[in-house]
């Protein structure tokens, strides 16, 4: 119990965070002026979008450690190669909302390492390879402009084959790992969340012509809104040549310009302020709009590996969740959300030990994002939750963050990542031992996590 303090002192700091980015918004509210467009108004045509994406990556690392007072001395190289097929589909219309995403995987990791301790080498080799696949979807129906029900679910499975050679004792390894899990959200609630990024980039664009001259005056806003719907049915079609879709999406802008005969479209600097816009720009995902719903979810989870017995863990949850989006303007957005709820647990840990526990949950976050400019954006990101443990002995969990990221463009070829993070989590001293496994956390741990990550990305083509 002596160690509550601390948790309530990560709290307090988050909670001044979060003043700090509430304190930012209201600064730049009364010093800019107000917004001329209501871009909260804007309305998405009927979109149909399917997406399908082969993600290879290949990444190694050479690590030595030293350390000091200790005749300890260790290397490490590691290989990770990894590829996935991932498919996407989106329906946005009045009567549903559709989200699936399915992706299929495949890993290998290669690691070796070396110790000299006291002398005496100990060189060991680890090769793991790994198979997934991960299957969402959110089917929201609308039976009034306001009020839905959802049938969701999450599925998914995962195997790793771990070999580990220790070369010392010539001793080789094998461990199998199996996970599932399955869930089935069904809620109903009313409010209604649009994506609105569309829009944004209408707004950019236009922004961008008025500056050079393309445009002698700003567009009204149903110009604007306009214009952002014909980007959404644009980028709508499906076509296998990109060359021939990119053709096709600055014919649609094209006509559209002319036909409103707002736009000097006589000249070089037009086309050129167009296609700069549409192809080598984005706005980022961007919601609009507020929903409160009421959730009932069951699910189960499984967890095996070789030489021992299978973990498994079936719960039915009830939860209720507030979520709000807000643009506030072209360069801000914010958004944040409540969800607070109750779970009843049945864990299997072996044969002979079965939990059974109610486990209530709550968790806040906020999130500030700023958009100077069509190809740059810098997020804010603060959450706290909690979760209690009725098990017998009881455990309370508690988390906070604080998470701060750019994405900047420095040229058509050189992009900016950077990242700067702050986590904390803790568990309570109440058990007397650390419960097993799988599904339930270790009493009596704390952690704190703080970093930051600078990535240059340079496209050779």
């Amino acid at each position: 119990m002596h160690n509550y303090p601390l948790t309530a002192c990560c709290l307090r700091r988050v909670a001044s965070m979060v003043f700090l980015c509430f304190a930012t918004i209201l600064s730049i509210s009364a010093q800019s002026s107000p917004t001329k467009y209501h871009f909260k108004e804007f309305k998405l045509p009927e979109i149909n979008r399917r997406a399908l994406d082969i993600k290879p990556n290949l990444s190694g690392a050479l690590i030595r450690n030293l350390l000091s007072g200790k005749d300890l001395l260790s290397s490490s190289s590691k290989i990770t190669q990894n590829i996935g097929l991932q498919y996407s589909y989106f329906h946005n219309s009045k009567r549903k909302q559709i989200f699936h995403n399915l992706y299929i995987g495949q890993s290998y990791n290669a690691i070796n390492q070396l110790s000299d301790f006291h002398s005496s080498f100990n060189p060991r080799i680890n090769r793991q390879f790994g198979s997934n696949l991960y299957h969402s979807a959110v089917n929201r129906y609308y039976f009034t402009s306001r009020h839905f029900s959802e049938i969701n679910w999450d599925v998914q499975g995962s195997f790793f084959d771990r070999r580990t050679l220790t070369s010392a004792a010539s001793l080789l390894t094998q461990t199998n790992t199996y996970f599932y899990s399955i869930s089935v959200p069904l809620k109903t609630g009313i409010g209604r969340v649009e994506p609105v990024q569309d829009v944004f980039s209408a707004a950019f664009m236009a922004e961008d012509m008025l500056q050079v001259g393309i445009l002698d005056s700003p567009m009204e806003q149903e110009e604007l809104f306009e214009l952002g719907r014909v980007m959404a049915d644009a980028r709508n079609l499906r076509i296998f040549d990109a060359r021939k879709k990119r053709m096709y999406e600055l014919s649609q802008l094209d006509n559209w310009f002319k036909d409103i005969g707002k736009a000097k479209v006589d000249n070089i600097l037009y086309y050129n302020t167009m296609a700069d816009n549409w192809l080598f720009a984005f706005s980022g995902v961007r919601y609009s709009g507020r929903r409160i719903s009421t959730s009932v979810t069951p699910g189960f989870q499984y967890f095996g590996n070789e030489g021992n017995a299978p973990n498994t863990r079936l719960s039915f949850s009830g939860a209720f969740l507030l979520e709000q989006f807000l643009p506030l303007s072209r360069t801000w957005q914010l958004d944040y959300s409540i969800n607070v709820g109750i779970s009843r647990n049945f864990v299997s840990v072996d044969v002979y030990s079965e939990y059974r526990f109610f486990t209530p949950f709550m968790a806040a976050q906020l999130e500030l994002g700023c958009f100077p400019n069509s190809r740059t954006s810098i997020h804010f990101n603060a959450r706290v939750a909690g979760e209690f443990y009725g098990a017998y002995p009881s455990i309370l969990q508690t988390f906070a963050s604080f998470h701060a990221s750019g994405n900047i463009f420095l040229n058509y070829r050189t992009r900016l990542y950077a990242d700067v993070h702050w986590d904390y989590y803790r568990t309570s001293d109440n058990a007397i031992y650390q419960h097993p496994r799988a599904f339930l956390p270790q009493a009596g741990l704390r952690n704190i996590d703080y970093g930051a990550n600078i990535r240059l990305i340079y496209s050779l083509f």
